[in-house]
């Protein structure tokens, strides 16, 4: 995943750094420094390291807490989700979340967002890594069960696994929602 990640980087420096050379009028909106920016997407890449470090550590609930757990000792707001399991929904959320990532590309339409195509996968990349730093460190720092875990049809295997205790706060809303925030 992370040379995805440095690839991107390095897409994104080559081809920011060829249109602010090549082309002496280039005027663009959008600011890019790397004394600040590079720094900056070296630390939230390395709080989502630092992150998925915490969800892969995090421990799983014991037997007898799977025993004990209680749909009444979930906060009254969420009580109506716990238990809900939709093999249907979970293959249906997949479309808006990939279907996010592919928005920025509607800035390609645009003549004048295509000449800053460096500077915008920047932004995005750095919209994404923050999303996913905030994502990773609070799903790893924070133990709540997901929906799942009350569903006693569900095999015990599944409601036992450490990523069953990754249900603050969902990365699909949470990525879906960088992505089109950004489009926006």
């Amino acid at each position: 995943m992370y040379r995805y990640i440095l690839v991107a980087l390095l897409f994104c420096f080559f081809n920011t750094h060829s249109q602010t050379t090549a082309d002496p009028q280039f005027d663009s909106p959008y600011e890019l420094n790397w004394a600040v920016d590079g720094p900056y997407l070296g630390a939230s890449i390395g709080l989502n390291v630092l992150g998925f470090r915490l969800i892969q550590e995090k421990d799983a609930l014991t037997m007898d807490e799977l025993e004990n757990l209680s749909r009444e000792d979930v906060f009254i707001l969420d009580r109506w989700a716990a238990g809900n399991v939709s093999p249907d929904a979970d293959e249906l959320s997949y479309i808006p979340f990939y279907g996010s990532f592919a928005m920025p590309l509607l800035f390609l339409l645009s003549e004048n967002e295509r000449n800053h195509a460096g500077q915008i996968s920047v932004l995005f990349v750095e919209s994404m890594a923050t999303a996913g730093a905030l994502f990773t460190i609070s799903a790893g720092a924070i133990h709540r069960s997901r929906p799942m875990v009350y569903n006693e049809d569900v095999p015990v295997k599944e409601r036992l696994e450490n990523d069953a205790q990754c249900s603050f706060f969902a990365a699909h809303g949470a990525a879906t929602r960088a992505a089109t925030f950004f489009l926006a």
